[in-house]
């Protein structure tokens, strides 16, 4: 599996979001250090800062394969051409609503568009992919013969877009799987978030034969975005995949420049990269984790430069409290550390939580108590 990362395009079609042209530059080394191996930097027709941001990426001389994203339009291909990124992705609506409702088109002058832009950008030495836009509710056996046919014309990638977001695993993996069957040519998967099965409707894209998949920091992108790249990168790990190639211990650092050039947060509950992704706070739970981690957590968090923390509230256990009054430099025993218990949880109930100012409080009040 390899990595195509689209916060630069996709990302940027977030309501809200413009990134300047020396945001772009900056993220896209920060994005091929990490390294993902396609970058796929905007659509130079949209505007003129953009045509400039991916010409100046493009000189970049990045390790990742400069992507730029255009319409099957000559004049949009020329503008990418001209700002020599490594790739053009010509994208073009296949499902009927588009066809009909969109285009005013049928499917044979669909399929004559796909051959001209594709063999004029292949004409110019550039490397093709194509994406039948709303490829999930295209007529199987249509989306088949469009593959095959950017294919015949010169396109070595055919991406597989989810474009509203409504497939589901299992859809997915027949998609991919057919199209793969029957055509000769590597698999990109698009996955949109709409019902929030972007993650698990590319790891089945992946699973049925797709090479690619497509992310974003945060999972931006239009309406509820794109896969996210952290969950995508740690899922694949933990499932067997390879994530040599990625420094993965970058994903915090990659994170917190997107989340402050777009002032988007990130959710405290985010997968992987989320403030209390490593948050243990039941009395059950700590208590695992703290004998032996993988007892609650999938993956060490140090992988990503992470480190786990343990909550101390109600819900914290004895042995909890034991490790964090440790770390403070307290040696009690057991009888104490049960009144200490008693007094936090009591504690927390009439103040939401207990800080480690609090808990050093609460065990110099029992200590003193004893003492006396």
């Amino acid at each position: 599996m390899i990595i195509l990362d689209s916060t630069l395009r996709e990302g940027e079609q977030t309501k809200g979001v413009s990134f300047s042209i020396e945001q772009k530059i900056a993220f896209a080394k920060l994005i091929d250090d990490f390294g993902v191996e396609m970058l796929e930097v905007g659509h130079p027709n949209v505007s003129p800062q953009i045509h400039e941001a991916v010409k100046a990426i493009a000189k970049e001389d990045l390790n990742a394969e400069v992507v730029a994203h255009v319409r099957a339009v000559k004049s949009d291909i020329d503008n990418a051409l001209a700002c020599d990124v490594d790739r053009i992705v010509i994208f073009l609506p296949t499902s009927d609503v588009h066809l009909e409702k969109k285009l005013g088109k049928n499917r044979q002058q669909v399929l004559d568009m796909i051959t001209q832009a594709v063999e004029y950008t292949r004409d110019h030495g550039v490397n093709v992919r194509y994406t039948p836009e709303d490829a999930t509710r295209t007529d199987i056996g249509f989306l088949v013969e469009v593959a095959r046919q950017a294919t015949e014309c010169g396109a070595d990638r055919v991406s597989i877009a989810d474009t509203v977001g409504i497939a589901t695993p299992a859809l997915m993996e027949n998609i991919v799987r057919t199209v793969s069957d029957s055509v000769n040519v590597e698999l990109d998967v698009h996955c949109h978030n709409d019902l929030g099965l972007a993650l698990a409707n590319a790891l089945a894209g992946i699973n049925a034969g797709a090479t690619c998949v497509h992310t974003t920091v945060n999972g931006l992108g239009e309406r509820c975005g794109i896969v996210d790249l952290a969950p995508l990168v740690m899922s694949t790990k933990v499932h067997g995949y390879s994530t040599s190639g990625y420094k993965l211990d970058m994903l915090p650092e990659i994170y917190e420049f997107i989340e402050s050039a777009t002032n988007i947060p990130i959710g405290y509950n985010s997968p992987v990269i989320g403030r209390n992704a490593f948050a243990h706070k039941s009395g059950v739970h700590t208590d695992g984790v703290l004998k032996s981690p993988d007892t609650y957590e999938p993956y060490n968090p140090k992988i990503i430069g992470r480190e786990r923390e343990i909550v101390i509230d109600r819900y914290t256990g004895r042995l909890a409290v034991k490790k964090r009054l440790e770390s403070l430099g307290y040696s009690i025993s057991n009888e104490t550390l049960m009144s200490i218990v008693n007094e936090v949880k009591i504690f927390s109930d009439a103040n939401g939580g207990v800080s480690d100012d609090s808990l050093v409080q609460i065990t110099g009040q029992i200590l003193t108590q004893e003492r006396s």
